[in-house]
């Protein structure tokens, strides 16, 4: 009897992503919480796409002898081609395409003549997607799709009194007596974080912990400074600290320029905070707008939209709206995914 036609419950996986050291990114995040969901049962390897050309990897994945493979990726025109790859390696595997961020792949939402060459090419037996957009356009290219959202770790983070709140404050040096407004992500300009100068001139303190994987901007970082900013650089392994010491989560960045549905976000609502920002379609099509869960489509316009927040007599309410999208259940989701495939 072949892998594919076993008919235990325990699958052999292989999730290709980016596992390098440090949960100071998207991608690293969701495949860290999908990989170490799948490992309760199922045997799981974790193919680093930055170690992906070394021996070593190689030699671990051939003994895996997959049935499952899964790119964790945006996607890109590499993540297909190493799909593809890994696919004519084991032709007998399944393939799965998390697409994670397809308004940066598809500009304009719509797929190009060497795309749709590539998608065709890949062939994967299921995409797994954040929208009904992106479902659609993966659909007309003749891909299966399937929704799987993006999760969040409800024990990690969570609500803080307002005892712990204060005293976290003063352990980070901030103003006990001025709101604070959080935003967690890369340091780069293209999460259009200078849309937030104007917090500080109304007496709200902005704290940017600013994860440097993706590179280091002085010119950003020197602006965000000289604007009142409060910047905490680089990897922050309790970074659950730092939500529950903020009144409001503000997320800029414009969409396409970070995942369709972001984890920060997710992150910020389990922590029950008020949550300002722009339109991502993985966001928005998870959650109504509404009980501390604010959209805006001007992005130098939060100041109005976050002062609003921060003085309203409602409680938020988004670690409620949130509650049903534990890294579990999304990992239970995705088994029954994986298991329909070999079933058929």
């Amino acid at each position: 009897m072949s892998d594919l036609q076993d008919n235990t419950d325990r699958l052999n996986v292989c999730l290709v992503g980016d596992f390098s050291e440090n949960l100071d990114e998207g991608y690293k995040n969701t495949g860290y919480y999908l990989a170490r969901g799948l490992e309760d049962n199922n045997s799981v390897i974790r193919l680093n796409v930055k170690q992906a050309g070394t021996i070593e990897s190689w030699r671990s994945l051939m003994g895996a002898r997959p049935q499952i493979i899964h790119t964790i990726a945006q996607p890109t025109n590499q993540s297909l081609i190493f799909t593809h790859t890994l696919r004519q390696t084991w032709p007998k595997a399944r393939t799965v395409i998390s697409a994670l961020r397809p308004e940066s792949y598809f500009v304009g939402g719509r797929a190009s003549q060497s795309q749709r060459w590539l998608v065709h090419l890949t062939q994967p037996n299921l995409v797994l997607v954040q929208s009904t957009e992106a479902g659609g356009l993966f659909e007309q290219m003749g891909c299966p799709v399937a929704h799987l959202p993006n999760g969040v770790d409800l024990e990690r983070f969570r609500p803080a009194s307002r005892e712990r709140k204060r005293h976290l404050r003063m352990q980070y040096g901030l103003d006990l007596d001025q709101p604070v407004v959080l935003h967690v992500g890369h340091l780069q300009t293209a999460r259009n974080l200078m849309a937030l100068r104007d917090l500080p001139k109304a007496g709200i303190q902005v704290v940017i912990a600013g994860s440097l994987y993706m590179g280091t901007d002085c010119r950003l970082m020197r602006r965000l400074e000289e604007a009142g900013f409060h910047v905490l650089k680089g990897y922050q392994p309790q970074i659950e600290r730092v939500y529950m010491l903020a009144d409001c989560y503000v997320f800029p960045p414009q969409p396409g320029s970070s995942l369709a549905m972001p984890l920060s976000v997710l992150e910020a609502m389990a922590c029950n905070l008020p949550v300002v920002t722009t339109r991502f379609s993985g966001i928005e099509e998870a959650f109504k707008e509404g009980h501390g869960l604010r959209f805006i489509d001007q992005a130098d316009a939060f100041l109005p939209h976050v002062q609003e927040m921060l003085t309203s007599s409602v409680p938020p309410a988004t670690r409620k709206m949130v509650s049903a999208y534990s890294w579990e259940s999304v990992v239970a989701r995705l088994q029954g995914y994986y298991h329909e495939m070999i079933a058929s």
